[in-house]
């Protein structure tokens, strides 16, 4: 799939993407192994997270596999924040560490 310079590429689960971290400036590779929306995670329900939460409102739960591929040595959580938006929105919030693994 040729992509355009201003266009992203969208990965499918399963599919491994190799980044550039524009911050450290070392590659990596991630791999989404699995995806879903659900309203309680390890316990802690939407409704304690989130005050008002409406029916609507879910968790991301996303498991993915982080590959280092560069020379430089890094633990991935002290070097990444999971962001979550939809498509041409800003990056979303940072996630929780708790909820990090």
């Amino acid at each position: 799939m040729k992509v355009k310079k201003d266009e992203k590429k969208v990965y499918q689960i399963g599919e491994t993407a190799v980044i550039t971290s524009d911050m450290y400036d070392f590659d990596y590779q991630v791999t989404v192994n699995d995806f879903k929306l659900v309203r309680e995670v390890d316990g802690v329900k939407i409704e304690d997270y989130i005050s008002g939460a409406i029916d609507e409102d879910r968790f991301a739960v996303i498991n993915v596999t982080i590959k280092n591929i560069s020379d430089e040595a890094y633990v991935p959580n002290e070097m990444f924040s999971a962001n979550f938006s939809k498509q041409g929105d800003d990056g979303g919030h940072t996630s929780e560490d708790q909820f990090f693994y």
